[in-house]
Parts: structure tokens; C-alpha cells; sequence
């Protein structure tokens, strides 16, 4: 948010909770209907992100069970990540066919951990991030992604403070929502709707 010579306010933000929903959308139409969430539980971006995806799936009458909304703490070298996605997949029932991760870092963690235990991106587990960031390009990772774009949110933010600087005379809040957009890689599959895929069956494929 940035507060201009004549005292108001222009802000200029992304619709986290929209990418969610975008999120959780394209998975339903790529036939998913058993869908996960991966997330930092204590980091409020991420938390409205996932939000967007809850009420989404609500609205399709296809709740996320509370056994696979996986949240843990922390980001970067302190994240809790690998040993919350280690834990869920050795302790799971079932997995569902889809995760929504709460941006690229915490996708390539469950994308790693899941690779271990013999589940293959996207054949066994379909998997989306967040921030498009040069994680999600990789190719070996080829992560579908809701861009969060920097420059276009940082562009539109100095045209509305020089507006404000040329005219002064204007004197109220003004407020951008920037709509997310998804880009899709290879790291979704489509599907039919089915029933979730046992870990034990993938364990037994993995040491074959």
C-alpha cells in the first residue's frame, strides 16, 4: 500500500483467494474430485489461498477432507515441508488425486517426498502450485502454476502514486484487484473421476 503527497491511499494487491478458486477450478476440470491442500498453515497469503480452494469445492458440493488439508509451518530453509508430506504419506489411508500446494516451493517438497515413496508427478498424483516462480519452469518439474505477477502489480502501483502526484486535488482510497492467472505445465493430468490411489499399492509398484 503506498500513501500519496495528498494523503491518500492506493492499494494494489492480487486476489489471493481468486487463486484458489482458479486453483481448484482447473483441477475440477481436469476430472478431479478428490483434491488435497498443502500449505503454510501460519502464513496468512497462503492461508487465504487455500480458503479460495475450500469454498470452491464447497460450491461443487466436493469438500476436502480434513485428513488431506496438510498444514505445517514455516518457509525456506526452516520449512516443515518434507516432514509433513514424509508423515501424510506414510500414515495415509488413501491420497487423494490432486494436491493445491501453497506456492512452488512447498510443491516441489510434496513433488520430492512423493517421488520417494514411488508416486509419480502427475501419472499418480496431479499437483499445482502458486507464483509461477523459475522453480515451476524447470523442466523436470514442469509445475502448473497460478502467476503472481510482481511487475504488473508494482507497474500499476507507481502509475496510480504519479496520478496521484500530478493531481493532487484527488483525494480518495483507491484499491486494484489484480485477477490470478493459471499457467499450465505438465504437472496436472486428466482424468475421469476415480477413487483415490492406496500409498501401499504405490510402495509395492516402487520396489518391483
Amino acid at each position: 500500500m503506498t500513501t500519496t503527497p495528498a494523503g491518500t491511499l492506493a492499494a494494489v494487491t492480487l486476489n489471493y483467494h481468486g487463486c484458489g478458486e482458479q486453483a481448484a477450478a482447473h483441477l475440477w476440470k481436469k476430472g478431479h474430485r478428490k483434491i488435497g491442500i498443502f500449505y503454510q498453515k501460519n502464513f496468512l497469503v497462503k492461508a487465504n489461498r487455500m480458503k479460495g480452494v475450500l469454498d470452491y469445492l464447497g460450491r461443487q458440493e466436493a469438500p476436502v477432507r480434513d485428513a488431506w488439508i496438510v498444514g505445517f509451518n514455516g518457509q525456506g530453509p526452516a520449512s516443515e515441508a518434507p516432514v509433513a508430506a514424509e508423515r501424510f504419506l506414510k500414515g495415509a489411508r488413501e491420497i487423494p488425486s490432486a494436491f493445491v500446494c501453497g506456492n512452488d516451493e512447498d510443491a516441489l517438497h510434496l513433488i520430492q517426498v512423493a517421488e520417494r515413496h514411488g508416486i509419480r508427478v502427475p501419472d499418480d498424483l496431479s499437483v499445482v502450485g502458486f507464483d509461477n516462480s523459475d522453480i515451476a519452469r524447470l523442466e523436470k518439474i514442469s509445475l502448473t502454476s497460478v502467476d503472481h505477477p510482481s511487475f504488473q502489480i508494482g507497474e500499476k502501483a507507481a502509475n496510480i502514486l504519479l496520478d496521484k502526484i500530478f493531481h493532487p486535488e484527488i483525494r480518495f482510497v483507491t484499491r486494484t484487484i489484480i485477477t490470478p492467472r493459471l499457467v499450465e505445465r505438465s504437472s496436472v493430468r486428466t482424468l475421469e473421476p476415480a477413487a483415490p490411489i492406496s500409498p501401499g499399492t504405490l510402495l509395492q509398484r516402487g520396489s518391483e
